[in-house]
């Protein structure tokens, strides 16, 4: 038999999985392939197999152009689905994989990062109706670090979990209103603040988008403790003269202005007062407080020191505080302390450690942007006092002023609680507390 015959028969009887192929061409470098299902190829071969460029008819109505290898899509090639939806990119071993553009058939857009036929890796989604994401994508979904810029002119940068806000971010709304915090299941959950279009802003807890717990309200020339149920506010107390280094106490606002959130939740009036150092006000007559002990109080308020910035030693870290502990002379005791910041991409962390004697304190500071008024979480404040822990209080008295900081000071007020009651049954407190401390490491042995 013919050498070259046997060759050309060998072209009629190329075949795939299951189907038969015949060739309509003898041609040495464009070959035609028909399949028995009425699929079609039309390009290279080499050893009896696809490979090269061709093009790809299935019977389905799926379309390939391109590169070809081992029989299968491999190299840069498009191909355009029966739904409309067009891949234009790399492919290995019959798979969307490396980078590439993937037209969905709304209208949506992927350009980015595949692996094994899924978006993965880095990419931007253009949405026909949302908007734009750029970011990590996995299996097809946001998921990673990455920004949003919605078609109503809102903007997301921050935390993705398959496809929904998760972790902290940045949310700018289209009104002007600024959140930076965590966010749970795309709304803002967990600790976050709020700054809104007209200057007032809420640090402290949210749920469900909403604030619910306890934080600091800010308004020009006024800082107070607050309070929210699911957007509703139920307690406001002005933070005192005294972290001025003027006065100590609080005082409720029997009327507590309104709260402005991004739903435009109208607040209700305050029904409780928080406890410890928040004194609600109230006509004499109506107290069940003898005006002795009354009397005895304001006296020894009256013989409280009250401390300064003026009475810190200047060349090392020092702080001064009232308090109600037992043997705790802070004229006598080593008192010292450091400080450091802890910066990530959304949430700052400003770590303060002190020593007074037997009494040593380590607060974190959540979402630190600079000087101002924090609320800080009892689970942020680890205290030991003759080497037993204390536990905060969960109320409003724990606060912290930063008033100056820079890169090797931080100086402000102090004002805690402990859950933990003394041989009085008073709670534990440090009040009316000033420091100032510098970033060198300290010796800081275990209580």
């Amino acid at each position: 038999i013919n050498k070259k015959l046997l060759k050309a028969a060998t072209l009629l009887t190329l075949t795939a999985p299951g189907l038969m192929a015949t060739s309509a061409s003898f041609a040495t470098t464009i070959q035609v392939i028909n399949y028995s299902d009425g699929s079609q190829y039309k390009g290279q071969l080499s050893d009896g197999e696809r490979n090269g460029e061709g093009s790809m008819s299935w019977a389905n109505g799926d379309q390939y152009q391109g590169q070809w290898k081992n029989d299968l899509p491999h190299g840069y090639g498009k191909k355009t689905y029966v739904d409309s939806s067009v891949y234009e990119g790399d492919f290995v071993k019959g798979n969307q994989h490396g980078k590439g553009l993937f037209t969905y058939p709304d209208g949506t857009t992927y350009k980015g990062d595949w692996r094994n036929d899924s978006p993965n890796g880095l990419g931007t989604f253009s949405f026909k109706e949302a908007g734009t994401y750029d970011g990590a994508v996995m299996l097809g979904l946001p998921h990673g670090q990455g920004s949003f810029t919605y078609n109503n002119g809102d903007f997301y940068d921050g935390q993705w979990d398959h496809g929904k806000r998760h972790g902290m971010g940045k949310l700018r709304y289209n009104n002007g209103n600024l959140f930076v915090g965590s966010f749970e299941d795309g709304v803002a959950s967990g600790s976050g603040a709020i700054t809104y279009n007209n200057g007032l802003r809420y640090k402290g807890t949210f749920k469900k988008g909403k604030p619910h717990g306890d934080g600091t309200c800010f308004k020009p020339k006024e800082q107070a403790l607050c309070s929210y149920e699911n957007g509703i506010q139920v307690a406001y107390a002005v933070i005192p003269s005294y972290l001025n280094e003027e006065q100590t106490d609080l005082v409720v606002n029997s009327e507590p202005p309104k709260a402005p959130v991004a739903e435009a939740i109208a607040a209700a009036e305050t029904t409780s007062v928080a406890p410890a150092k928040i004194i609600a006000t109230q006509d004499e007559d109506s107290s069940d407080k003898s005006s002795f002990v009354a009397a005895l109080e304001t006296e020894k308020k009256q013989l409280e020191p009250n401390y300064s910035s003026d009475d810190l030693a200047q060349e090392r870290s020092d702080i001064l505080f009232n308090h109600n502990f037992e043997t705790l002379k802070l004229s006598q005791a080593l008192r010292t302390g450091t400080w450091k910041k802890q910066t990530s991409l959304f949430n700052d962390y400003l770590v303060l450690e002190t020593r007074s004697g037997d009494l040593k304190l380590n607060l974190k500071i959540k979402l630190f942007d600079g000087p101002g008024t924090y609320h800080v979480k009892s689970s942020d404040i680890k205290a030991w006092f003759n080497g037993k822990p204390l536990e905060g209080l969960k109320e409003f008295a724990n606060i912290v002023t930063i008033k100056e900081i820079n890169d090797q000071w931080v100086a402000g007020n102090v004002n805690l609680s402990f859950s933990q009651k003394d041989n009085y049954g008073d709670y534990y407190k440090v009040e009316n507390g000033v420091f100032r401390l510098n970033n060198a490491p300290i010796y800081s042995p275990a209580p």
